[in-house]
């Protein structure tokens, strides 16, 4: 979890924790590019579009799918309407989720983004409405992903 506001961060990783997802923290950017550098597990990437500092959540979502092929990311904003942020996000592929979220609202974005191939998560592209994924019976939406977030650093 990245995200400078440390009550935050740890609302978000004890929500992600309790969904079954095993959370890398990081204070800024930078530092969870050195995660995703390192070759820790990372399978989903939550980074809020708006931060302060060179690089914005969409900046990091870039660079990091750069680094790690496949990586999936899910952005997320509490601004919308904000000067420049709507048509800033409309320009890239990744998923949104608007701030604030409940936990289920969470649970679902994450587990549809995971759930995406690699090129509809690098596309954006999304799957029909009504569209149900076929899981192998006993498995648990949450279990085993490792997801790394970014909020306002």
């Amino acid at each position: 979890v990245v995200e400078d506001n440390a009550r935050l961060r740890l609302a978000a990783c004890r929500q992600l924790a309790e969904l079954g997802y095993q959370v890398h923290e990081a204070e800024h950017a930078e530092a969870a590019l050195a995660i995703l550098a390192s070759g820790e597990r990372v399978d989903l990437l939550f980074t809020d579009v708006v931060m302060p500092g060179t690089m914005d959540g969409i900046d990091l979502a870039r660079q990091a799918t750069r680094l790690r092929r496949g990586l999936k990311v899910l952005l997320t904003s509490g601004f919308p309407g904000m000067r420049g942020v709507d048509q800033h996000i409309a320009d890239c592929p990744f998923r949104l989720l608007n701030k604030p979220y409940r936990r289920d609202e969470l649970a679902r974005a994450a587990r549809e983004v995971l759930d995406m191939d690699v090129e509809q998560a690098a596309t954006g592209a999304t799957r029909p409405a009504g569209w149900t994924p076929r899981r192998p019976s006993g498995r648990k939406t949450h279990d085993g992903a490792h997801v790394a977030m970014a909020h306002q650093v």
